[in-house]
């Protein structure tokens, strides 16, 4: 039934299928049906929130190659996080690539840090010797990355609780429902009510990068890591000159099927406009763009100079 009540509301509105269920009465009951659903969905997000709460932190270490980091797990989320981010699955080689990118002295960009995977395995690995600038808009998720840092004692960081994007205002945020710590995304409402997620909405500022440097805010990055569900494009664009500076050599990019304001093949062509050489992220190794094509899923890239 919910199946059905989600594929008549996201798919049928206006048409003839549409107007035949209203004058039978089912277009009611299908309403009902999927209110029903989505009010149980919110009741078990409660229920799972509040059982959670009940367990004192657990701690994850997490091994990516010969490196390992602490976490803090906090709930059903972040604990589903580890098997994708380490054991030489998904994430591992294109966290082991920017590692090995990293150099003693670099100012290292954490563009959308979550609650600070890709930043504690650095810290960890460069042992203090670069300079870590996270940026987290999700209140929950970066307090979770800070207190992940303190509990891998990484003391050269930086949390800034804003997100990166073209411009310098404040947006709607919207936040996958229960989802504490680890799960915070900025996506349209349009896109939420395709998907038929609960959603939670909170406003918080956003930068371009551009006007943070410029105001002294922060230092220049050598090195960016940029993951920001479908906001990609709008980041890097509010960090054009910045990107185009000689002493920024490298961002390690994961670029979505949805891409806010273009698409996965503009986020490639703007970058390698700007100077760059695109690899893809591959346990086998770094592999040459010559002709970008999206793989039809989250695509780890690589942009050298």
């Amino acid at each position: 039934m919910r199946k059905i009540a989600k594929f008549y509301i996201n798919n049928l509105k206006g048409t003839i299928i549409d107007k035949i269920l209203t004058n039978t009465g089912a277009k009611i009951t299908l309403q009902v049906a999927y209110d029903n659903i989505k009010s149980a969905q919110y009741k078990l997000a409660h229920m799972r929130i509040n059982l959670e709460s009940r367990f004192p932190n657990k701690k994850h270490e997490l091994q990516v190659g010969k490196y390992s980091a602490k976490f803090y797990v906090k709930s059903g989320v972040e604990r589903d996080m580890f098997p994708r981010a380490g054991g030489g699955i998904s994430e591992a080689p294109f966290i082991l690539d920017l590692i090995d990118e990293l150099e003693s002295g670099d100012v290292f960009f954490d563009v959308g840090t979550n609650i600070g995977t890709f930043s504690c395995l650095v810290g960890v690995a460069l042992e203090d010797k670069c300079q870590i600038i996270c940026f987290e808009p999700y209140p929950d998720s970066a307090q979770r990355a800070v207190e992940n840092f303190n509990l891998n004692n990484i003391d050269n960081i930086c949390m800034h609780e804003v997100g990166l994007a073209n411009t310098n205002k404040v947006i709607e945020f919207n936040v996958a429902y229960g989802h504490t710590g680890a799960g915070g995304r900025i996506q349209t409402s349009e896109r939420w009510e395709k998907s038929g997620k609960m959603k939670d909405v909170i406003r918080r500022p956003v930068r371009k990068g551009d006007s943070l440097i410029n105001s002294g805010e922060i230092p220049e990055p050598n090195v960016l890591k940029i993951d920001i569900d479908g906001e990609e494009l709008n980041a890097i664009k509010g960090l054009k000159n910045t990107l185009a500076n000689n002493d920024c050599r490298a961002v390690f990019i994961e670029v979505h099927s949805y891409v806010q304001g273009g698409s996965p093949a503009d986020v490639v062509s703007y970058l390698q406009n700007i100077g760059f050489e695109g690899y893809r992220s591959t346990p086998s190794g770094k592999q040459p763009i010559s002709s970008y094509e999206f793989p039809g899923s989250a695509d780890r890239l690589i942009f050298l100079k």
